[in-house]
């Protein structure tokens, strides 16, 4: 009697899963439309800045404007160093010959390499992120132009060249940018209410750019994307180009770092 009774409950439970597999098919999935205000730039002139979630497949396999540069060369070494070092290299001009060039361990080494490759780092690193993006049901971000707030920027947000123990001498986890800027070590070059911002402090230049504000990585709340460009300054030739997304979980909290160097934070 007892295996019988296990038995059917197993059943009714592989029922159930299937006909929630079912439904979830059969009911069409709400598309989403994303409007950036930097544009993705297509070889061809197009200057992608709204599109539905549903075309980033195709938008993928579309050559992405890289100025000068007809296509990126990326190289792979294998095998042991020396003579018998084996390298491979590959020509890249879509987001998906980048994507898939990446996973399988070809990276840009040259320094022309390297800017080349930069034209389609963020086309492709956006639509990557913009893929598993979800309708949010709630939000805590402040309007565009409160965005730069220094009092709700994190202090780890601002980039080091050699890492934040060194930089600051103390655990940051708790500072935001305003802490630097009281201290007379950190300062605005351009005005906050604007689409981008410039801070300046430890002989660099951020300039940050709201890209889109959407929901990320699933959890109901709006997260933005912003544009990372960093320069040495007031000379120098160090740049870094990066993506970074910022989430805030109430109306009074401060921002929390969610995407930074190419993971999740959270």
């Amino acid at each position: 009697m007892t295996s019988n009774r296990m038995f059917y409950i197993g059943l009714s439970c592989l029922l159930s899963t299937l006909c929630w597999t079912i439904i979830t098919w059969a009911v069409p999935q709400e598309d989403i439309t994303f409007k950036l205000t930097k544009p993705i730039e297509l070889a061809d002139g197009t200057k992608r800045t709204s599109f539905k979630k549903s075309e980033i497949e195709s938008i993928q396999d579309l050559p992405i404007y890289m100025a000068t540069f007809k296509t990126a060369t990326l190289t792979k070494y294998s095998g042991e160093s020396g003579a018998s070092k084996e390298r491979k290299q590959i020509q890249v001009r879509t987001c998906r010959e980048y994507d898939t060039a990446l996973e399988q361990g070809y990276r840009p080494y040259t320094g022309t390499d390297v800017i080349s490759s930069a034209w389609l780092k963020y086309p492709c690193r956006t639509l990557n992120l913009l893929q598993q993006a979800v309708k949010p049901k709630q939000s805590f971000l402040p309007a565009p132009e409160q965005l730069y707030d220094p009092k709700l920027l994190p202090l780890m947000l601002f980039p080091v060249i050699t890492d934040f123990e060194q930089t600051y001498g103390y655990n940051i986890e708790n500072d935001r940018y305003q802490d630097q800027i009281n201290k007379g070590l950190l300062k605005v070059i351009q005005p906050e209410k604007r689409a981008d911002v410039c801070y300046e402090g430890d002989g660099l230049r951020q300039y940050l750019t709201q890209i889109v504000r959407t929901d990320f990585n699933g959890d109901g709340t709006e997260d933005v994307l912003l544009y990372e460009a960093v320069y040495a300054y007031p000379q120098g030739s160090y740049r870094v180009f990066d993506l970074i997304i910022l989430t805030r979980k109430s109306a009074d909290g401060k921002f929390m770092i969610l995407f930074q160097h190419g993971s999740m934070k959270l």
